[in-house]
């Protein structure tokens, strides 16, 4: 199977503007073409964090110790009140739990771009398609310092990480497709959003937008619009790149 960044068909062409319409359009039609395999992501998703959450509730309950506590105000005044406390092989249960699934929900972010790719590739989805990373490693760098750029540009007043956001929104996918170093990938994003600014702006609007419709539904909604954005966002770097981008499903 080729890389993500090796189309089946098609020689990539010069730089094209976005069009947002014609973008979503796209990500819909190969979503509603391929539903099953598309939301099995999210679906693993809400089954992690249901054990992680199950089992942190059980650790919880049976590694934390209660105490009562009396304060004396004097003058036969008094108030009690109870105090719960982990212990310490408690503690460090949930530090693991935590780990673990930050871990699966790293690998499964990668899976979803990398399944992006590939449908924009024209590549035949399966359930493998959306579940087999590629480059996780260099992947998880990338969005490592992305995410302490941003981080600390949030920090500094917020509009410094806003601005960090927007020129690096998409050196996950130069990790991805042009299997780009990740200190590389970021000043190829850079050049990209600069190169770009308006069709920057609204990818990252729009794909922002389409996370928060899902989390409306407790969640549950960013099953379907958690890959249809990562579709868009596949589409949208492609166009801008001058990549080649598969026919919409008819």
């Amino acid at each position: 199977m080729p890389a993500a960044g090796a189309p089946y068909g098609g020689a990539p062409g010069a730089p094209q503007n976005v069009n947002i319409g014609e973008a979503l359009s796209w990500a819909w039609a190969q979503f509603k073409a391929n539903p099953g395999p598309m939301i099995v992501p999210g679906l693993l998703v809400l089954v992690v964090a249901a054990v992680a959450t199950a089992l942190y509730f059980v650790v919880a309950a049976l590694s934390s110790t209660t105490t009562t506590q009396t304060a004396d105000y004097g003058n036969g005044y008094s108030y009690s009140y109870e105090v719960s406390s982990f212990s310490v092989g408690g503690f460090i249960i949930g530090i693991l739990i935590y780990i673990v699934m930050a871990i699966v929900l790293i690998y499964l972010q990668v899976s979803m771009t990398t399944g992006a790719l590939r449908v924009a590739n024209g590549e035949p989805v399966t359930v493998a398609t959306f579940l087999k990373p590629q480059r996780i490693g260099q992947v998880f760098l990338a969005g490592l310092l992305v995410g302490l750029i941003v981080g600390i540009g949030l920090i500094l007043c917020i509009i410094p990480g806003l601005v960090a956001l927007f020129f690096l929104q998409f050196a996950v996918f130069f990790v991805i497709d042009k299997s780009s170093s990740p200190t590389a990938a970021l000043g190829e994003s850079a050049n990209l959003a600069k190169t770009s600014v308006s069709n920057s702006l609204l990818t990252l609007v729009v794909a922002n937008a389409l996370s928060y419709v899902g989390t409306l539904l407790c969640y549950v909604g960013l099953i379907v619009t958690w890959p249809i954005g990562q579709l868009f966002y596949a589409h949208c770097y492609r166009r801008m790149s001058g990549g080649y981008v598969a026919p919409a499903p008819q």
